[in-house]
């Protein structure tokens, strides 16, 4: 590498890459790949960060030819890195919403007054559920038990992603203020 390639400009190396220059692949992952550990290390912890560093890169590399130079290369690197990391912890979050946490081996069996209270439970939550409007229920539905994301549920209902999340908000605060009555009690 010649002293002239340590001095090109990162709008340099894309279009070197637009052009074909593999290097200029090479040179901008050297450039921004300490940085973008460190940004992922902040965001998600030591121990977590390295495979969604590798998946940045990926999609990164892969939108690279979409680059049209109207921001800097700065700001679609880390706009791009701020998307995984928000995918990250969308994942993370649905993760631990799937998987319950395991029952103990000592007490298989619930006892006969745990039974009783889930049923209670149940049958409160399906009363609370019914007084719904149908839309919300369908949405609390797809989000709790097919653990569909907004955006998933946004494009079933034809409404933007924000839209699902605000909606999604106000069904679950009037399930909360139908339900909290009867545990009050």
């Amino acid at each position: 590498m010649d002293a002239s390639a340590d001095l090109r400009s990162d709008e340099q190396l894309v279009d070197a890459w637009h052009a074909g220059e593999r290097s200029a692949t090479g040179e901008l992952i050297a450039r921004y790949n300490e940085p973008l550990r460190r940004y992922y290390r902040r965001r998600l912890g030591p121990g977590h960060y390295e495979d969604e560093l590798q998946r940045s890169w990926v999609a990164i590399l892969q939108s690279l030819p979409r680059f049209r130079g109207q921001s800097s290369v700065r700001t679609f690197v880390y706009a791009i890195a701020n998307n995984c990391v928000r995918e990250a912890w969308r994942r993370r979050n649905r993760s631990r919403r799937v998987f319950a946490p395991m029952k103990s081996h000592l007490d298989p069996q619930p006892s006969p007054h745990a039974v009783l209270s889930a049923d209670r439970s149940r049958q409160a939550l399906q009363r609370a559920m019914d007084e719904l409007p149908d839309s919300m229920q369908r949405m609390l539905r797809l989000y709790y038990w097919e653990h569909r994301t907004a955006g998933e549920i946004g494009t079933i209902f034809s409404i933007p992603e924000d839209t699902a999340r605000s909606r999604i908000r106000r069904a679950k605060g009037l399930l909360r203020d139908r339900l909290q009555p009867q545990f009050d009690a």
